[in-house]
């Protein structure tokens, strides 16, 4: 796998200000196995595959409400309400983020944002076309996105307080869709932490569309599952620290097509490209 494409270009826009995205996707564009903004009407019919309770992958039925362009600058959503009894009861769900979305059997895009006092499981979907684009720019067409992490002086010691700061300035611009909706959070698993520390934690890392979660400690022998697998539908973990403690990032897989996985459906972190190492994971 090509983890620093595959994984951190699913979910960077790196072209998020490019418009038309057609020149970087069509050499892998299917429209046998992915569904354009163009096809998609109010009313149709959908569903996205994401994993609830263990490593299974499992159908949840949706309905299209509508395709909304120019959501934000140079993006484009399609709004989907869940009509499964589970997403009904549940609203919104955190970890959903990437999910993918399927329309008269294409992939149209990803779960990516919702609302977060709704009452109704409503999500705004990422186009997949819009996923596929990422990691395929030519550097003279790249501009700067909201999602671009500001440059530092290293040369200098460094006040981490400013740049503290600067990066939920830059982070928090970036994660509103539109009025009141916001990219879903997504679960930072940890384990050994005290429940104050996890507290303070869960207090530092909102701002960056995280959200602490206490998991099960023991290491990799902790529910194995041989099974698990880098799937559309799949648990996707990111993880950030492991020995004593540890810390994961939980999402979905999208897509996995050319040795690139894609996932989350939004950014993670502010950051362009980044080297990150690619997990599947258990819902307990």
């Amino acid at each position: 796998m090509s983890i620093l494409l595959a994984f951190i270009g699913s979910f960077c826009y790196a072209t998020e200000q490019q418009g038309d995205t057609g020149n970087f996707t069509k050499d892998i564009w299917d429209p046998s196995r992915y569904i354009s903004l163009d096809e998609i009407l109010p009313g149709m019919e959908a569903y996205c595959l994401t994993t609830y309770k263990g490593s299974k992958i499992e159908k949840f039925d949706m309905e299209v409400l509508s395709v909304v362009r120019n959501i934000g600058p140079g993006r484009d959503a399609i709004l989907v309400q869940g009509t499964d009894e589970r997403f009904i009861h549940t609203g919104p769900v955190a970890g959903c983020s990437g999910s993918p979305v399927y329309i008269e059997g294409r992939l149209a895009g990803a779960l990516a944002f919702g609302w977060s006092f709704s009452k109704d499981p409503l999500y705004g979907v990422t186009p997949i076309k819009e996923m596929l684009s990422v990691g395929r720019v030519n550097n003279a067409g790249r501009s700067e996105g909201p999602l671009e992490l500001a440059a530092f002086n290293f040369s200098k010691p460094i006040d981490f307080d400013e740049v503290n700061k600067r990066m939920r300035q830059i982070y928090v611009s970036g994660r509103s869709f539109t009025r009141g909706a916001s990219a879903l959070p997504c679960p930072l698993v940890t384990s050994a932490l005290p429940a104050e520390v996890c507290e303070d934690l869960d207090v530092s890392v909102k701002p960056f569309g995280l959200m602490v979660v206490s998991g099960v400690g023991g290491g990799i022998s902790a529910g194995n599952d041989a099974n698990a697998r880098l799937l559309p539908g799949a648990c996707l973990a990111v993880p950030l620290v492991t020995g004593d403690i540890t810390m994961a990032i939980i999402g979905t897989v999208t897509e996995v097509i050319e040795g690139r996985v894609y996932g989350f459906g939004h950014s993670l972190l502010g950051y362009g490209q980044i080297d990150l190492p690619m997990a599947t994971g258990q819902v307990h």
